[in-house]
């Protein structure tokens, strides 16, 4: 038998008193041992590095964050991006996974992943409602961490747009919560709004630098399709929002 080139390489799992003969099918069969893996949408590099350590014992968190920083995979994930990590870029998904695979496989993986489902005509149109590549990523990963709520996306990535059109701050919680990631207690205060990092989007004009947390599907589609004329919105308490066209009814 000259079954060696069809054997198939990944991690098995051989109980004990198994017969040469059933290994050697198990080998060609490539009956090999995997883990599912779930990246949910709306977690930054932070909290994704701090998952895959726990779907990923071996590796530990700092060995994820390095490589979502890593100069080397963010060209060969797209040369033409200026950015200084792979936040926002990190698709939201169920995965399968080989457990022994390599972390820098894994992640080549994912943005894979966001290559098939971030496609040519998305991009066009956001370059034809005025966004950048970059831009579109950064505003979707805000709706994303504004509203948990399907029906609400498109209303919430219309306030947005319609604050963006007329060069008003954006005033986006979630972005100055990621300005201030390493010192963020679970809540925001007063003085946090005030405290000035690049994205925060209560002292600065536009959008922030760069994506704040992975996107999923839903709200990439979102922000391409806004709707409304509000420029305000405001939590109800029980997950959803009140949306308002003016200051005085908000």
């Amino acid at each position: 038998m000259h079954l060696t080139g069809n054997l198939k390489v990944g991690t098995y799992r051989f109980p004990q008193g198994i017969t040469p003969e059933e290994i050697l099918a198990k080998l060609v069969k490539g009956d090999i041992v995997t883990i599912k893996v779930t990246i949910p949408e709306g977690l930054n590099i932070y909290q994704i590095s701090e998952k895959l350590s726990q779907d990923f014992p071996k590796v530990p968190k700092e060995k994820w964050l390095q490589l979502m920083n890593s100069k080397e995979l963010i060209k060969s994930f797209d040369s033409s991006l200026n950015i200084p990590n792979l936040e926002g870029f990190i698709f939201p998904e169920t995965y399968v996974f080989d457990p022994n695979l390599s972390p820098k496989l894994v992640l080549k993986s994912v943005l894979s992943e966001f290559k098939k489902n971030l496609t040519p005509e998305m991009v066009k149109k956001a370059k034809e409602l005025g966004l950048s590549y970059l831009d579109y990523i950064t505003l979707a990963s805000i709706v994303e961490k504004e509203t948990a709520v399907s029906s609400e996306r498109e209303r919430v990535a219309g306030v947005y747009w319609n604050r963006l059109k007329i060069k008003m701050k954006l005033q986006a919680d979630p972005t100055v919560i990621y300005g201030i990631w390493n010192k963020y207690k679970g809540s925001l205060t007063k003085r946090d709004l005030l405290t000035p990092t690049p994205y925060n989007t209560y002292t600065n004009y536009g959008l922030p630098p760069g994506p704040i947390a992975s996107p999923g599907i839903a709200s990439l589609k979102a922000t391409l399709n806004p709707i409304s004329r509000d420029l305000y919105f405001v939590a109800k308490g029980d997950g959803t929002h009140i949306f308002s066209q003016n200051l005085k009814d908000h």
